[in-house]
């Protein structure tokens, strides 16, 4: 029997939703599964592992800081198999396409055996909010899609996803946003509603944020997450610059227990921008 390794990196929690829900599917299909969330610090045994699965949000156009530094840190894979899978709240749209590649090549050279991509379609969590019913419809089809792709894996059938070729240069570009967010996190702001409860530290993946005298104080190491904006229970928190990028009604839980009780609809008649067309896809396939 196969044991996959499903190592996965969430920032405002609709990866790990996806990372929890792909676990679950291959457990339910007979399938030895663990998984591990990509920590500062904290390392990763991939020992008796057949299949590793890398799962990340798209982070301007390519894999979050802490998902690279993550990779470099890989042991040789030794021709084990790999599958890269991406979420994000646009789907497969441009500038989106490009954001596998680069982590598919570091593995590649690191000995792994890429032979499946795919992409889930969640929540957008910066500048532009979901619109309904577009967001329920997302929750609502999310175990049907981790299944299409947990089949995929399983089946061992190599799965390569077409990418735009100017899509190429937004995935390079967005390499420099890594650097730019270290600064950008250390500008973050608390104001007096916060009660020092420290859930925005716990929250940070990358380490970046530590509890002084009761109060977070933000260290170098941010790569733009924005889990501890929506993390805080009293919205203490604030950048200084691009404050318009975080959403004021940003609610996966309450989103997601929506559509527990939502009906299926077919969206392919609903009108929607071009940031939605993917989506609008996505949903109707």
């Amino acid at each position: 029997m196969k044991k996959i390794k499903i190592v996965y990196y969430t920032g405002t929690g609709c990866t790990e939703m996806v990372a929890n829900c792909l676990e679950k599917t291959l457990r339910e299909r007979g399938i030895d599964t663990d998984i591990f969330k990509i920590s500062a610090g904290e390392n990763c045994d991939l020992d008796y592992t057949d299949i590793l699965v890398l799962l990340y949000p798209i982070h301007s156009f390519t894999m979050p800081g802490p998902v690279l530094e993550w990779v470099l840190g890989l042991s040789d894979g030794s021709g084990m198999q790999a599958a890269v899978i991406t979420v994000s709240g646009g789907w497969e749209v441009s500038p989106n396409t490009a954001s596998r590649i680069r982590a598919i090549k570091m593995l590649k050279k690191k000995g792994y055996d890429v032979f499946f991509e795919d992409s889930i379609a969640l929540l957008s969590n910066a500048a532009y909010t979901t619109p309904e019913p577009f967001a329920t419809m997302l929750f609502k089809v999310l175990p049907e899609k981790v299944g299409a792709a947990a089949d995929g894996i399983l089946s061992g059938a190599r799965k390569e996803l077409p990418t735009l070729f100017f899509d190429r240069f937004f995935a390079w570009a967005g390499r420099s946003v890594r650097h730019g967010a270290r600064l950008w996190g250390r500008g973050n702001k608390v104001s007096s509603e916060c009660d020092g409860c420290g859930i925005c530290a716990g929250t940070c993946s990358s380490g970046n944020i530590t509890m002084t005298d009761s109060k977070p104080v933000f260290g170098k190491n941010c790569c733009m997450c924005l889990g501890c904006f929506y993390a805080c229970p009293k919205r203490a928190l604030s950048p200084k610059m691009a404050k318009p990028i975080l959403l004021k009604d940003y609610d996966i839980k309450g989103l997601e227990k929506k559509a527990l009780v939502a009906d299926r609809i077919d969206v392919s008649d609903i009108k929607a921008g071009y940031l939605w067309q993917g989506v609008k896809k996505y949903l109707s396939s």
